[in-house]
């Protein structure tokens, strides 16, 4: 009996180990789902938890066609040594990026490589109300130093800088064309 209970165990832990070895990258878009309320997904997700690549979608509502909010494909790199505790994340894409983004710490703590992302204003439309009603356009750029996170009660603290740039903003509720360009500077302490 003893010896049948072990082998049950060994069977079960092999089992386990190849579902996470071999976990399909679409089910990281469901997560992604059910974490946004159906909002954000990772669209035509390939490849695995460990090595793939998808297009980040927003939709209006849960069951909303989605729409591509960034240009091209993000791909992504995560060594297994999450599992025991250390993130080594390395996330990529030529065409919205200005270079691949670092991520390392561990399940607590993480430190953000420096990087800007380039995000045309007329795809935020896809999150829905009020974005799709504003309908904004122009270039937005988000770009930031290097970022501490740390996992505290009730959120995620963060201590670094960012910066946004709107350049040739315009929206249709306004009949003046472009509204301007802005920058606005993030100084992050914590909350």
């Amino acid at each position: 009996m003893r010896r049948l209970v072990i082998w049950l165990a060994a069977a079960l832990v092999t089992v386990a180990l190849t579902l996470l070895m071999f976990c399909p990258a679409a089910w990281m878009a469901s997560f992604l789902e059910r974490q946004t309320a159906g909002r954000l997904t990772l669209g035509d997700a390939q490849g695995t938890l460990w090595h793939g690549s998808a297009f980040i979608g927003g939709a209006p509502g849960l069951h909303d066609p989605v729409t591509p909010l960034l240009p091209g494909r993000f791909s992504w790199r995560l060594s297994p040594a999450v599992l025991l505790g250390q993130v080594d994340l390395e996330l990529e894409n030529p065409s919205a990026l200005s270079q691949a983004i670092r991520v390392n710490g561990s399940w607590w703590q993480w430190q953000v490589g420096p990087a800007a992302i380039t995000l045309p204003a007329e795809r935020l439309a896809g999150l829905g109300a009020p974005l799709n009603t504003v309908q904004l356009s122009g270039e937005m750029r988000l770009s930031w130093a290097p970022l501490q996170m740390t996992r505290q009660a009730g959120g995620i603290g963060i201590t670094g800088s960012m910066a946004l740039e709107l350049n040739d903003i315009a929206s249709r509720l306004s009949p003046i064309k472009p509204l301007g360009a802005y920058h606005l500077a993030l100084d992050w302490h914590g909350r």
